[in-house]
């Protein structure tokens, strides 16, 4: 399931870099299909469709995160930080600046509740920090996504290194690095397909 998501994710970003009308279209064709194999997969496809549609609907991003944060499944803790972590992308495009900080407190809260889950937290933080950066300089949190990645490499986690990838790669697309951006995107398919 986590795959499933990395992969959504993936083919989001890859698409992205060329039409995100394109890509919104694509995430809402997988929604019949995902919805009927239960609530979480359901929420996990909706919160592609809200990281698509973030960058030039934001409104409508907010009304499918806020689906998805209403569907039963939310109520699993780390659901709903993943959840709450795209919920602040979208505050930041909608001008929110202090919603996104309480979305990233409350998905810090929820992973701060378990020793376990520490990597997570460790790696919200990071990513909090890369999604206020990007608002003043995407060179800096470019710079943090690429720590996040290096992390979970040495840690020997292939999915979140994989995944700090892509965000390296729409960091890099915002910055205007479209080649860069590709190439971290080959990357991380590789570490996630192995």
């Amino acid at each position: 399931m986590l795959k499933l998501a990395a992969l959504g994710l993936l083919c989001q970003a890859h698409v992205d870099c060329n039409d995100p009308s394109a890509a919104a279209q694509r995430v809402k064709d997988m929604l019949p299909q995902m919805q009927p194999r239960g609530p979480r997969i359901h929420a996990l496809v909706l919160d592609q469709l809200a990281g698509v549609l973030s960058e030039y609907q934001p409104e409508k991003a907010f009304t499918e995160i806020s689906r998805a944060l209403a569907l039963p499944a939310a109520a699993d803790e780390d659901l709903e930080a993943q959840l709450r972590l795209r919920l602040s992308t979208v505050e930041v495009a909608r001008g929110n600046d202090d919603e996104a900080l309480r979305a990233i407190e409350r998905a810090l809260t929820l992973w701060s509740q378990h020793e376990e889950r520490a990597e997570a937290s460790m790696a919200a933080r990071y990513l909090s920090v890369g999604i206020l950066l990007r608002m003043f300089d995407p060179k800096d949190a470019l710079r943090e996504a690429s720590q996040v990645r290096a992390f979970f490499e040495d840690e020997g986690d292939k999915y979140r290194a994989g995944m700090a990838l892509v965000a390296v790669a729409t960091i890099a697309y915002a910055r205007g690095g479209f080649d860069e951006a590709i190439d971290s995107l080959q990357v991380a398919k590789e570490i996630l397909e192995v």
